[in-house]
């Protein structure tokens, strides 16, 4: 995470279509210990997401972690909030929802969707790749991109929006009783959402997979660890690492995408900006950027980030059995789902 994406080059943003207010995007999760309902999930999932109103582009990845296991995650795109609630509403989808069992033992279910509105939300990349919300929108190019602050400044509301949250700092996080429970998670107005994405894929010279190995992935991961163990002075409330998969076969990708609730963007820039373990990522970029364009090396390294601003109203996060740690559950009010039915 960080409040710029160290990349040099034209930097290219979303382009929204005349007209166009807002946009959908939604995680769903599956976590087990034994990963024997995982593939059910996931073909069970993707039939309605083939249905009506289905998103315009899905991916998967998955992580693995002690406490709650493997953990694989469908990720959902669609071009209106309108269309996010339509396929979210549908019958087929919330009977399906709503059959997830409370009773499955140590296996959880989980999903976060999210309606940020146009001004409030942003994607930045280099080069020509397609990925995340430019699947499916057009990109253009932006010349706000290369120094700190351009996260803010990449959306068209910062001029008249502080983006600032009614909570002065991160609630500290509490063990709540999840388990044989179906929650859902009130949060603050302006909760800042981030997925990164760094694609290695592109990388063919062994001096930059070299350099990738063994400096810019390894700072990266403390980086992430500072994010992780230490929320009430980052305000990140919550931080997965993944490994993006094949859709079809499960088979592991060379990319990475982290995902992170950030009590508002001003944390997240404050972090980025002061805290050690991110200042020594961004030096390793830019020895390795350095490195290799005196080698002629071109980087094939592409870093990517999208990050929502978003109203309380603009995310829903609910959890079914799930592992206390996981997503918001340990910061925010927590409602019984049958009460908000």
């Amino acid at each position: 995470m960080s409040d710029e994406p160290m990349t040099e080059g034209p930097g290219r943003i979303v382009r929204f279509p005349d007209g166009a207010a807002d946009v959908g995007f939604a995680l769903f999760g599956v976590q087990t210990h034994d990963d024997t309902t995982t593939d059910s999930f996931v073909t069970e999932l993707r039939g309605l997401f083939a249905g009506p109103a289905g998103p315009g582009k899905v991916e998967r990845c998955h992580r693995y972690d002690p406490r709650v296991g493997h953990e694989t995650i469908l990720l959902a795109y669609w071009t209106s909030a309108a269309g996010a609630a339509e396929f979210l509403a549908s019958e087929p989808v919330s009977s399906w929802w709503n059959a997830l069992p409370t009773d499955a033992g140590s296996t959880g279910y989980w999903r976060e969707a999210m309606s940020p509105r146009a001004g409030r939300f942003h994607y930045f990349g280099v080069g020509p790749h397609q990925v995340g919300i430019t699947t499916i929108l057009p990109s253009q190019p932006t010349d706000k991109f290369g120094y700190w602050g351009g996260y803010r400044d990449r959306m068209e509301d910062s001029p008249k929006d502080d983006f600032a949250s009614p909570l002065d700092e991160l609630p500290a996080a509490r063990e709540y009783s999840t388990r044989g429970r179906r929650i859902v998670v009130t949060a603050p107005d302006n909760l800042c959402f981030v997925r990164e994405g760094a694609d290695t894929s592109h990388v063919e010279d062994p001096t930059e997979q070299k350099l990738w190995d063994e400096l810019l992935r390894p700072a990266s991961q403390k980086w992430i660890s500072y994010l992780a163990t230490s929320p009430r002075t980052s305000g990140c409330a919550s931080i997965i690492d993944t490994t993006e998969q094949d859709l079809e076969s499960g088979t592991d990708l060379r990319k990475a995408s982290q995902f992170a609730y950030f009590l508002t963007l001003g944390h997240l820039e404050h972090a980025a900006r002061t805290q050690p373990s991110h200042l020594a990522l961004y030096n390793a970029f830019m020895g390795a950027a350095t490195e290799l364009a005196e080698a002629g090396v071109a980087m094939g390294l592409f870093i990517w980030a999208e990050a929502h601003i978003l109203g309380a109203r603009e995310l829903s996060a609910e959890y079914v059995n799930c592992h206390p740690t996981t997503g918001l559950l340990p910061f925010f009010a927590q409602v019984d789902a049958a009460a908000v039915a």
